[in-house]
């Protein structure tokens, strides 16, 4: 998101939306009572007369709700927000914003806490727009899904009609098969990273053809072998530390990393906490290195709480996101965890 203006003091942020991702975050900021501004369009009679039909015409205005009902739906792009109009135009009457990519939104919020402005500096930074495009080549199939931000969305899976030995299908087979999957990578490609991963050769074998085939495509692929197909293909690739420097800065990268040192450490060290009881034990002896909140708890009172006070004593926060893999084992565990800096005793 691009802030055009932020007055923490008196909890007022203004800005466009760039991507997607962004949407996710105002859906999470804005609750009821907030105060959202915008431009928008209202519908207005044209009707000169009693006798004709009116006519109905939208004019665009500026106005100002007050917020009682957010609905957000990733795949439709659009945040709606429904209010009571408080300045503007039909002041006391209903309106709903239609919030999408390239809209100027402004927020007054009527409180604040610390989760906010790690929100805001996620999805500010240039490198949270970073897109990564997985193609998992296993036997006769081809997994393809898009990483970007808070989520890795399946685009296509591609089956042929040949078996899982390449010497056992025509060579046509096999052509039609890659062309197909080519077909996929051309229309998702734009402004995104390429990465093929999957056992064995089957992935080198695409690869291969790839580069005979479409050369402008297959330049500045990154190639990389996993022992599983499918979305478990990639989370295992997250997981083996090979893509750091490709991944680094991507939401749900750094989710897999945080879960994986907070499995860790529970199995085999005793630098973590989690459960509200033995996270505020943490907080209290300024042992938290990084806090770990699911998104769902950001507007509970007593884990923002926890939030403020332990980014007062310079801990780190990060939010999970409830609907992904690691944010469903962080709910297991009660929707909050630390790592420690040292360990406290139980």
């Amino acid at each position: 998101m691009k802030i055009i203006y932020m007055d923490r003091k008196n909890r007022i942020i203004k800005g466009i939306v760039e991507r997607d991702d962004d949407l996710w975050v105002l859906y999470k900021m804005v609750v009821s009572k907030d105060r959202v501004s915008g431009y928008t369009y209202r519908k207005e009679s044209n009707s000169v007369d009693k006798i004709r039909p009116e006519k109905m015409s939208k004019v665009r205005i500026y106005l100002t709700i007050e917020v009682e009902e957010l609905l957000f739906h990733e795949f439709t792009g659009v945040l709606r927000i429904k209010g009571i109009i408080v300045e503007g135009q039909d002041v006391g009457k209903y309106h709903t914003f239609s919030v999408s990519i390239g809209d100027e939104i402004k927020i007054e919020k009527k409180d604040w806490n610390s989760s906010y402005d790690k929100l805001l500096s996620d999805s500010s930074k240039p490198s949270a727009g970073d897109k990564i495009l997985f193609i998992v080549m296993e036997g006769n199939e081809a997994y393809i899904a898009l990483m970007n931000g808070y989520n890795i969305n399946e685009i296509a899976t591609i089956t042929a009609n040949f078996g899982g030995k390449y010497y056992d299908e025509s060579e046509g087979e096999k052509r039609s098969f890659y062309k197909e999957v080519l077909e996929v990578i051309k229309r998702e490609i734009q402004d995104k990273r390429v990465v093929i991963i999957g056992p064995g050769f089957y992935k080198e074998g695409f690869f291969n053809w790839l580069k005979e085939t479409d050369k402008s495509v297959a330049d500045g692929i990154h190639l990389y072998k996993c022992s599983m197909g499918g979305i478990n293909g990639i989370y295992e690739i997250m997981k083996s530390g090979i893509l750091d420097t490709l991944l680094k800065d991507i939401h749900i990268y750094q989710e897999n990393v945080y879960m994986e040192r907070l499995l860790y450490e529970i199995a085999s060290g005793n630098k973590y906490s989690y459960g509200r009881e033995e996270v505020k034990r943490a907080i209290d002896n300024n042992a938290v290195e990084t806090l770990l909140v699911l998104d769902e708890l950001i507007h509970d009172d007593t884990i923002t709480k926890f939030i403020d006070e332990s980014t007062k004593h310079g801990s780190g926060l990060f939010i999970f996101k409830a609907t992904n893999d690691n944010g469903k084992k962080l709910k297991s565990l009660g929707g909050i965890a630390a790592l420690l800096r040292f360990p406290i005793a139980t």
